[in-house]
């Protein structure tokens, strides 16, 4: 059971035919729905967004456009779950030779591929295995982006089929295309997972249940009334598909678990107690969906501001005990 999420005139939706059939995994970003939402709105007039600000006043003065208002979406997938199969679409009011102008030097190169041309430059490396390349091509409102050349050609090959194709209508659709609850303005899905060789390692039924996690879904919009035109609530929805039933109902045990483990941290909380962040989190977290079957679907809904609130407590507590030093023991 897929819940809907209210959605406020969006105008960044996902185009299902963007979306290679094989791709295993897509995410998508209506950045749009994201600032007429009701987190985009309650974020935006706090006024104080730090290294995103300063981000956003490079990017309006280097690249000639407003990411708050040139940007519609932001639509990655791949064919398999490796950094250098992955596309980024990214579709709005862009200005390709400025954008090129930031990234590109003397010694980059073009490629032509059939009616386009492949964009290549070298920035800093992320992470084990990246060499620093990037490859990108421009198709009328879109900009494509990729870690390797074939990325790239063969989203510009199937962007080009699609059109010619009554606007892809006569395309088969990607199943995972089937997971997005409307309204969401973040979304992602993942099917064929397989876990690292170490997951489950621990031995605790929750790590031990993380191997036969075979596809999720998470969403992000806004819930509840609507009053002005701004929805009161925000809601997180996280769905996994388990290999077998009986390992979905070990997982909706635990989360259940978990869950009433907050409610009762947080009501038995004493006067001036702060309890851990996760406690309120976990507290308003729902087990939704049915009883049985390999789906296993959670919930989470507040008011926008808690929810801010909520997260970036949690956020904080992270950062705090990863920044502390291990404790030793005592001599």
């Amino acid at each position: 059971m897929l819940l809907s999420f209210v959605a406020p005139g969006h105008a960044g939706p996902i185009r299902p035919a963007d979306v290679p059939v094989e791709a295993q995994w897509v995410a998508h970003v209506d950045i749009r729905g994201l600032l007429e939402s009701s987190l985009g709105k309650f974020m935006m007039s706090r006024g104080n967004l730090g290294k995103l600000e300063e981000g956003l006043a490079i990017v309006r003065q280097s690249a000639g456009f407003d990411p708050t208002t040139d940007l519609e979406s932001i639509t990655a997938f791949g064919p398999a779950h490796a950094p250098e199969a992955a596309v980024a679409l990214v579709r709005g009011n862009l200005d390709p030779d400025a954008l090129l102008a930031l990234v590109q030097g003397p010694d980059d190169s073009d490629f032509e591929h059939g009616e386009h041309t492949i964009h290549q430059w070298t920035q800093a490396t992320e992470g084990e295995g990246d060499d620093g390349r990037r490859y990108a091509a421009f198709l009328d409102d879109t900009l494509i982006v990729g870690r390797t050349r074939a990325a790239v050609e063969g989203a510009v090959d199937h962007m080009v089929t699609m059109s010619q194709m009554r606007s892809g209508r006569d395309a088969k659709p990607n199943p995972l295309l089937g997971q997005q609850p409307e309204g969401a303005f973040l979304w992602a899905a993942a099917r064929d997972i397989q876990m690292p060789q170490g997951a489950g390692a621990r031995g605790d039924p929750v790590s031990q249940q993380l191997r036969h996690i075979i596809g999720g879904m998470l969403a992000l919009g806004d819930a509840g009334d609507v009053r002005e035109g701004v929805a009161s609530d925000t809601r997180l929805m996280i769905r996994v598909t388990a290999a077998d039933a009986g390992t979905a109902g070990q997982m909706r045990q635990v989360l259940g678990g978990v869950s009433a483990l907050g409610r009762f941290l947080q009501r038995s909380a004493k006067p001036g107690q702060t309890p851990d962040a996760w406690v309120p989190l976990a507290a308003a977290a729902r087990v939704e969906g049915e009883s049985e079957g390999e789906a296993v679907q959670l919930s989470i809904q507040m008011p926008t501001a808690e929810f801010v609130q909520r997260v970036q407590a949690m956020i904080q507590e992270q950062q705090a005990k990863r920044a502390s030093p291990p404790a030793t023991a005592a001599e």
